[in-house]
């Protein structure tokens, strides 16, 4: 295992043992303690991992697909453990004709990281379609040899599709995360790789009854096209045919016998149409059709002229008789006079002073005057 991994596992195995003595008040505590000293632990192994073998952060290590169709596989397990017993119950259960092999091997303690290693490597040349490597639960010792940094590279050069179930849904290892597909329980790992009988059973009869009612269809549809040849005129009196087939040419010769005289008589009536247009459009037919058409026009506008004439002169007789009316001069002749001082209209006593001269317009002429004295009406 590198150093940086090393250290990181050391630590967490230090937080694990420590845990209890300090929190002696609550175990709750120290499980917690323990298991984020896990995580941390592994995410810096999986870290060094990517470093070391130049894979990016942001880029995860490549899982292969799982093959489309599994029937022999192999278990990389201890050969007394109930993960074992669990795996096969289950393939019992769901799909009793997948050929498995084992390959025993040491889940716990010291020597299994090389168990499990040469194990793995073994079934990986056994030519299956898929491996299951599965363990049962247990304490956060008990996965330490899972977590070895050797096994994790082992697993990730392995060339055979690998679903890792190993101890309960909140037991995480690098294992699992190194493997292709990572499970929950054994249990789940069996069900990853196998089929339900019963799904595929159901599948069959499916397929059994559309092919029973597709083959219904084509023979129905295969008698009927047979009775329709069987039925045919055609084929039953060969000679039948040619005398139709004659019937229907001198059909055909007589609508066409039709369409040409018609079409003779069309283009004869769009001939005497085209002589009638080229009359209207000789020069001869235009000076006479212009010549008419200038005589209208000329009795049309001598006739609106004069209505409009006669219009304009009433227009302007009423414009005269209310331009007269409402003119100054007129309101002059009836005795009223225009003061003027310095150009300006007086209009009140206190525009104009004592002795200033101003102007007088009458109806008949103009007078100049002098201002003597000022009276001012009330109101």
């Amino acid at each position: 295992m590198s150093t940086a991994c090393a250290l990181a596992w050391k630590k967490a195995c230090r937080c694990w043992s420590t845990a209890p003595s300090a929190f002696t008040s609550s175990a709750d505590r120290s499980s917690c303690t323990s298991k984020r000293c896990a995580r941390k632990a592994s995410a810096s192994c999986i870290l060094n991992l990517n470093n070391e073998n130049g894979v990016s952060n942001s880029k995860a290590i490549s899982k292969k697909p799982q093959p489309a169709w599994i029937e022999n596989i192999g278990i990389v397990t201890a050969r007394d453990g109930a993960a074992l017993q669990d795996v096969l119950v289950t393939l019992k259960k769901r799909w009793p004709m997948m050929s498995v092999t084992l390959y025993p091997a040491l889940v716990q303690g010291r020597d299994a990281p090389a168990s499990l290693m040469q194990a793995l490597r073994r079934a990986d040349r056994g030519g299956h379609d898929a491996l299951l490597l599965v363990r049962g639960g247990g304490s956060f010792e008990d996965f330490i040899c899972i977590n070895d940094e050797n096994l994790v590279k082992t697993i990730h050069d392995l060339d055979t599709f690998l679903v890792a179930g190993i101890g309960h849904e909140v037991d995480t290892t690098l294992a699992e995360l190194a493997a292709d597909v990572r499970v929950a329980t054994p249990t789940y790992a069996a069900q990853r790789v196998s089929r339900d009988q019963y799904d595929a059973l159901r599948w069959i009869e499916g397929a059994k009854q559309f092919l029973t009612d597709r083959t219904r269809q084509m023979i129905t549809h295969s008698r009927t096209v047979l009775s329709s040849y069987e039925n045919n005129p055609y084929l039953r009196d060969p000679l039948m045919w040619v005398v139709e087939k004659q019937m229907r040419l001198d059909q055909l010769s007589g609508a066409l016998e039709n369409a040409l005289t018609k079409r003779y008589e069309m283009a004869c009536v769009r001939e005497r149409s085209l002589k009638d247009a080229l009359w209207a459009a000789s020069p001869r037919h235009a000076i006479e059709s212009g010549r008419q058409k200038l005589d209208s026009t000329r009795g049309l506008l001598n006739q609106n002229t004069r209505t409009q004439l006669r219009h304009q002169k009433e227009r302007f007789a009423r414009s005269v008789a209310l331009l007269d009316a409402c003119s100054p001069l007129q309101v002059l002749s009836r005795g009223y006079a225009i003061v003027q001082a310095e150009g300006k209209v007086v209009r009140a006593v206190d525009e104009v002073f004592l002795g200033e001269e101003v102007r007088i317009t009458v109806s008949d002429g103009t007078l100049k005057a002098a201002i003597t004295k000022k009276e001012k009406t009330n109101g």
